[in-house]
């Protein structure tokens, strides 16, 4: 630096602010540089899902998947499903007919009753 850089410098500093060499003041280095753009590592984190932990167990005959594809879906979301209502089971799912027996005993046990629209 020269010694009018130098003194530019300290005057600079003293008054809250940062100059850079060249004798022009400097900003704060948050205002000098834009936020990071987001790329797909840093824009694509893991979606919490309304089924993620639950134990699931579907009912009825389902209108928009088969009975694999549900299944198959839950455990992408990191749901576990049933066939049968357990002690574990969190969620039932009935179709649009109706879950008869089963839908009636998740209720009765104070389970969880959802749609294929609600699961969807």
């Amino acid at each position: 630096w020269t010694e009018e850089e130098f003194n530019e410098a300290i005057s600079s500093s003293k008054k809250g602010g940062a100059a850079k060499k060249g004798g022009a003041k400097g900003k704060k280095k948050s205002e000098d540089e834009p936020p990071p753009k987001k790329t797909k590592a840093t824009a694509k984190k893991k979606e919490v899902t309304t089924i993620e932990g639950k134990t699931l167990c579907f009912t009825g005959k389902l209108e928009t998947l088969t009975r694999a594809q549900a299944s198959k879906h839950a455990k992408e979301n990191g749901a576990s499903v049933t066939s049968s209502l357990t002690g574990k089971t969190d969620t039932i799912v009935v179709g649009p007919t109706g879950g008869g027996l089963k839908e009636q005993e998740a209720k009765n046990k104070g389970i969880e009753v959802w749609t294929e629209e609600e699961f969807n």
